[in-house]
């Protein structure tokens, strides 16, 4: 019996063998097709040239492997791969150094952005025939409307390829969205989740193709999409920046690895001295531009801006000041408010001399730049953050009605940040103080402060409630949606039912 049973054993190993090819073939076929689906060409390619010398595949299998032989070979040829090394800039064009700066580790690149300009670009050489880009970047603080992007753009700067993470909020949670621009239309949203505050980190990987058939595909977060997009030709470059045209809000993070398949960088650009101060600025070497541009005088808005960039990187304060004089028209510019905003949210040292230089004339350019600001006020971290950024705008002294409107309304915002915090003196104080200026403020930021100053009253001061309540009323836009919002919050539901 048992010998029996041995022989039948060694008869089934000896017959495995030839079903054994067979079933190699088909999961080398179903390899091939989820590493396409997956946007990982480089390897499906390998899969499907493995798959067409495959003794036992199909005709099905043979005809995959061919077309996607065919399709992907451009991407793979000799020379057809660049693999974005950020620790050498050479052959950049920075045209906004003041948002790079050198990453933890040699070849990544910390970047932070602001509005549709791009901040760098490198020039790409490319036959026509297909085209793959593969992005990891970390998104460490992402407010609502700001974005990291990274692009393969052709000459008229529509998006061939893409990724983009962006902020978001609802009227719930905060939020960010991957996705994808493909074809020079509309970015097409991969995934989206809820994240507790605009300063938390997360990582991004994005693969996307564009192919002579017409097709365009993204894969990102497990899924994929792909579309028919127009002919593409012309001159290509790759493109890091924020590309949004939305609120200035800084959107920061890392790019660790950034990979073109189907092109290389194209010719080195020959540039002036401020263009390599400004690979030095990329490169955290301030000393270095400095040398370079020795005493070049600034001429354009872009090289005015740089100077106030180096000073505030050596933390010259002298010179800072000096920058900040000549580069006063451009700064209040509305052309320039994304180069404002970068400083007054990220440059402490730039940000207070700017208000102290400025002063009221600072004002309205301001309302736009912490335009934002209210929409996180659950958000703890980026709340604190704000109001150390905000703690100065009191002292700025407004000179006409457009500015007195402005301050009316950044002290609405920075009182309804501060109740949120649980400082009800502050609070109060800027509630005043915006009243006292006039009727500029806007009635949502006062209906959200009277509400939110209520809330900390409820238990010590319930008449000072009670106001705070009936003001929230009498100021809204939607009195009966207000009410009904009210009254969802029991204890302030008891103060509209309460005695008047």
């Amino acid at each position: 019996m048992v010998r029996g049973r041995r022989r039948r054993a060694g008869a089934r190993h000896r017959r495995a063998p030839r079903r054994r090819p067979r079933l190699g073939a088909a999961a080398l076929a179903r390899s091939v097709a989820a590493l396409d689906r997956l946007g990982r060409f480089v390897e499906a390619h390998a899969a499907a040239v493995r798959l067409a010398s495959h003794p036992a595949r199909s005709d099905a299998e043979a005809a995959l492997a061919a077309a996607l032989i065919d399709r992907l070979e451009p991407l793979v040829r000799a020379g057809a791969r660049l693999d974005v090394d950020f620790a050498d800039l050479g052959r950049w064009h920075v045209e906004r150094p003041a948002g790079l700066r050198r990453g933890a580790v040699r070849d990544e690149l910390a970047l932070t952005a602001v509005g549709p300009a791009p901040v760098a670009w490198l020039p790409l050489e490319w036959d026509g025939e297909a085209l793959a880009l593969e992005v990891e970047l970390d998104a460490d603080r992402l407010e609502s409307a700001a974005c990291l992007s990274v692009e393969v753009q052709d000459e008229s700067g529509a998006a061939l390829l893409g990724a983009r993470v962006c902020g978001g909020a609802s009227p719930s949670a905060l939020n960010r969205t991957l996705s994808c621009p493909l074809g020079g239309r509309i970015p097409v949203v991969m995934a989206e989740w809820d994240v507790p505050s605009a300063r938390f980190t997360s990582r991004h990987v994005a693969r996307s193709g564009w192919f002579r058939d017409g097709e365009a595909a993204c894969s990102a977060e497990g899924g994929r999409f792909a579309m028919p997009t127009p002919p593409a030709s012309g001159p290509l470059r790759l493109v890091i920046g924020a590309m949004t045209d939305n609120r200035p809000s800084p959107a920061e993070g890392t790019l660790r690895r950034v990979t073109v398949h189907g092109a290389r960088a194209g010719a080195s650009i020959d540039g002036d001295a401020w263009d390599q101060a400004a690979r030095h600025f990329a490169a955290d070497d301030a000393i270095a531009a400095r040398d370079v541009l020795e005493d070049s005088p600034a001429r354009t808005a872009r090289e005015r801006l740089m100077l106030v960039d180096l000073w505030d990187r050596l933390g010259d304060l002298d010179g800072l000041l000096a920058a900040i004089d000549a580069a006063a028209v451009d700064l209040l510019a509305p052309a320039h408010r994304s180069d404002l905003a970068l400083l007054i949210r990220t440059r402490p040292l730039a940000a207070a001399v700017l208000q102290h230089r400025l002063g009221g004339r600072l004002l309205p350019a301001l309302t736009e730049v912490w335009a934002v600001l209210p929409v996180h006020r659950d958000d703890r971290e980026t709340r604190q953050a704000a109001l150390r950024e905000l703690a100065g705008v009191g002292d700025l002294v407004p000179h006409d009605p457009e500015e007195a409107a402005a301050l009316a309304r950044l002290l609405l915002v920075r009182g309804l940040l501060a109740a949120v915090e649980g400082l009800p003196d502050m609070a109060e104080r800027d509630l005043a103080t915006a009243l006292a200026l006039g009727d500029g403020a806007p009635t949502d930021d006062l209906e959200d402060l009277h509400v939110a100053l209520a809330r900390l009253s409820l238990e010590q001061r319930p008449a000072v409630a009670r106001a705070h309540v009936r003001a929230a009323l009498a100021c809204s836009r939607d009195p009966e949606r207000t009410r009904e919002r009210l009254l969802r919050e029991p204890a302030i539901a008891g103060l509209l039912a309460g005695p008047t």
